[in-house]
């Protein structure tokens, strides 16, 4: 028998069909000329006889459509000898959403980058159905194929437009029923499935709680509302998807009569990290709304999609509360967004937060203003940041992984045990990838043991380091003061010897002068007291803090690095065999229940797979349960141990570090003191010698004695000697020029340690603030 078909231009075989729909059936064909491969939609003959307008729509749709999220129309044609229409469309080898969500890898749930590659396509594709006024009012995985780019990576597009539709605008109405039942809004499918005798008018909004339903099938492989008896059960259904509170994204009824168990989050079995949950659990609540009061419109849908694929992911480990996080984060954000964003998802507050990052603090290899979109790309699963407590908190509980069981009836016929064999496929797949990530939380947690030994060791080196500039800083400051102190003692001496006590405003800024002096020696003593005093207990508590922990490297001694699961153990590569195994027999499941008659030897094979196939279940749940979990917990309670000692070190550097910190604003506000003392020394010198200088002109001016003091120091300087008047008044005046000359000369010397000081105070800022 001819199997194959053709048009003007094509050629498929109807033997080998890609899928079937309510109208059509599509095949695999290819161009008669160019030999390109196509997928050829042809409808039946029940299709044919709808209304001409009917039979056009989806031609008409398709051809307005071009987007790289639409499955692009390459021809319209008539079937040569029936004259039924076709569609020929680009192939996928790949195909439908439908078929993704069916392999038992997918079975929980795509994984959260898939997820997101489908949320991402799905949506530009219906915002570019709906920026041309056309609605699908058939949204579901069915209709939504995968394919393959030029990069690897998988390309989803809508297909299927029959049920499409041209409107004016969101809020346009209509009465036509389209869709897939577990798809359908809530007032589509009380009319169209419960014969509800009203003249409901719809919306296009219809299809956004059918996007709902798809994203949430995607997220999880389950629908979100199930009554009990499923299809059958349809006034339940209706019950469920109308009665429910808002906020409300899954109601399932697990027992006949039973009750519905409510959920506004995603179960807990979901593939998406706790960060994606965050942002998409509100969007499946708006979608997922059949009170038109709380509803989205699209323009809502797309903004908040938008938001969310926009965001860049910062991969986080906790080892405290043995979790990887995924923080989703707005490109511009900081550090201390981060940190917000971290707090929401640990019960470690921002202020409590050590990040570390390559072995560093995060702050130092990023600047904490820099925003996210320049941090390092390295930053990925399995190199993430760590984010440490600072505080001491009682042990956690080890967290239990959110595992399905195995199906533990054994089903009686060949349909039921293919039945088995698909949710033993599905959950050993789940089991396989949790046992992966239990290897890399393990190799994880030995990584965080390293990088925080190696940060805080580096720490107590900084610490070092700084106490050893601090204590050159300390021996200049000392220096400087004794300096100063000598300067302005020296000063005093000379302005006494060119003082005229019948001067009374000298004589009041020498008393001045005599009482600020002693004021500087008082201060800057009690200062230096309690800095050497401050400096020796720093000196101890680091000497300690070496002698004790440093030196003896007592962190990498108490732990040890064999605790838990390693490489060696293989678990891996071990569950990886046995899921094989299992995934075989449901294959061979799949090919007997299609036996129309099974010989004698056929059923004996056929009970040797079921029993192999429930060992198999067994030993992965031993080999999970037993080995992985078991010395996961005893890793996650030696962490704890460790840590604390590990904390009690960090404890007492951070004590250190307080004392220089306090050392340091000790010494930054003598700096200050010192360079303040020295700038009212050097006004107060300069005042006075101009007092001195005024008054000498006077007293040449008007030939007045000089003092007795400078009478006396004049005479000693001239050993006795009897010299004229004349004499005895110009070696006065020499001796007064030079003495000035010896004050001007000194307001420089102080002017160039007031700039020392400056310069001084300004080092001990930068470092007080690299603490």
């Amino acid at each position: 028998m001819n199997t194959l078909r053709g048009s003007s231009h094509y050629l498929w075989d109807v033997s080998k069909p890609l899928g079937q729909g309510a109208t059509s059936m599509v095949y695999k064909g290819r161009n008669k000329s160019s030999g390109e491969e196509v997928a050829v939609k042809v409808f039946s003959r029940a299709a044919q006889m709808r209304p001409h307008e009917v039979q056009m729509r989806e031609f008409d749709v398709m051809r307005k459509l071009a987007h790289r999220n639409i499955v692009p129309l390459l021809d319209a044609e008539e079937e040569q000898g029936t004259g039924n229409k076709v569609i020929v469309m680009q192939l996928t080898e790949h195909g439908s959403l439908f078929n993704v969500l069916e392999e038992p890898h997918n079975a929980y749930g795509l994984p959260e980058e898939e997820f997101l590659i489908v949320l991402e396509h799905v949506t530009c594709g219906v915002k570019y159905m709906r920026e041309h006024g056309i609605i699908h009012r058939d949204i579901k995985p069915g209709n939504i194929l995968r394919y393959i780019g030029e990069d690897g990576r998988s390309v989803y597009k809508l297909t299927d437009f029959g049920s499409a539709k041209q409107v004016q605008d969101e809020e346009e109405p209509f009465m036509s029923l389209y869709g897939t039942e577990e798809y359908l809004h809530p007032d589509m499918y009380e009319k169209a499935l419960l014969r509800a005798p009203d003249k409901k008018h719809f919306t296009s909004k219809v299809d956004l709680w059918s996007l709902g339903v798809t994203f949430f099938h995607v997220a999880t492989g389950e629908l979100p509302f199930k009554p009990f008896g499923g299809r059958n059960n349809r006034e339940k259904m209706f019950e469920i998807t109308t009665r429910k509170e808002s906020g409300v994204i899954m109601g399932v009824q697990h027992i006949e009569m039973g009750p519905i168990q409510w959920s506004k989050e995603l179960p807990g079995y979901c593939r998406l990290s706790a960060g994606l949950k965050l942002l998409i659990t509100p969007v499946f609540a708006r979608l997922l709304e059949s009170n038109p009061k709380y509803t989205w419109n699209f323009d809502d849908f797309f903004d908040h999609v938008a938001n969310i694929i926009k965001k860049r992911v910062i991969h986080v480990f906790c080892p405290h509360t043995w979790t990887c996080l995924k923080v989703y984060i707005d490109a511009e954000n900081n550090l201390t967004n981060l940190q917000e964003l971290i707090a929401k998802q640990t019960d470690i507050q921002s202020t409590s937060q050590l990040l570390i990052f390559d072995g560093q603090l995060l702050k130092d290899c990023v600047q904490p203003l820099l925003p996210v979109c320049n941090y390092p790309e390295g930053i990925t699963e399995t190199n993430p940041i760590f984010c440490f407590d600072r505080d001491l908190k009682d042990t956690p509980l080890f967290p239990p992984p959110p595992i399905r069981e195995f199906p533990k009836t054994k089903a009686s016929s060949y349909a039921e045990d293919y039945k088995a064999a698909k949710a033993c496929s599905a959950t050993g797949c789940y089991m396989e990838k949790e046992v992966e990530w239990y290897s890399i939380k393990q190799d994880l947690v030995r990584r965080s043991v390293q990088v925080y030994i190696h940060e805080l060791y580096h720490e107590c080196s900084h610490l070092a380091d700084y106490n050893k500039f601090r204590s050159k800083n300390c021996d200049n400051l000392t220096q400087w003061k004794e300096t100063f102190l000598q300067m302005f003692q020296h000063e005093l001496r000379m302005i006494k010897v060119l003082t005229d006590t019948q001067d009374s405003d000298i004589g009041a800024l020498l008393l001045e002068l005599n009482q600020f002096y002693e004021e500087c020696v008082r201060d800057v003593n009690e200062t230096s007291r309690k800095i050497t005093e401050l400096s020796y207990e720093v000196e101890n508590e680091l000497k300690r803090l070496q002698d004790d922990h440093l030196n003896k490297k007592i962190l990498k001694k108490k732990w040890n690095d064999s605790v838990g699961c390693s490489s060696k153990d293989r678990c891996v590569q071990k569950v990886h065999v046995i899921v094989t195994q299992i995934l075989k027999t449901k294959q061979q499941f799949g090919e007997d229940r299609r036996k129309t008659g099974a010989t004698f030897n056929d059923e004996q094979i056929h009970k040797y797979e079921k029993h192999r196939l429930f060992e198999n279940c067994i030993k992965i749940e031993s080999l999970f349960s037993d080995h992985c979990q078991t010395k996961a917990k005893e890793q996650f309670q030696q962490f704890h141990v460790w840590y604390r000692q590990s904390w009690e070190i960090r404890y007492k550097s951070e004590q250190i570090e307080k004392l220089l910190l306090k050392l340091a604003e000790l010494l930054e506000n003598f700096v200050r003191s010192l360079s303040q003392m020295c700038l009212k020394y050097k006004g107060d010198f300069e005042r006075c010698i101009t007092r001195i200088e005024a008054s000498l002109t006077r007293q040449e001016r008007h030939q007045h004695p000089p003092s007795p003091l400078m009478q006396r120091s004049v005479s000693e300087t001239m050993m006795g000697s009897a010299g004229s008047r004349d004499e005895l008044k110009r070696m006065r005046n020499i001796l007064i020029r030079s003495v000035l000359q010896g004050l001007h000369d000194n307001q420089k010397v102080a002017g160039d340690l007031q700039q020392e000081l400056h310069s001084q105070s300004e080092d001990l800022s930068q470092l007080f603030s690299s603490l």
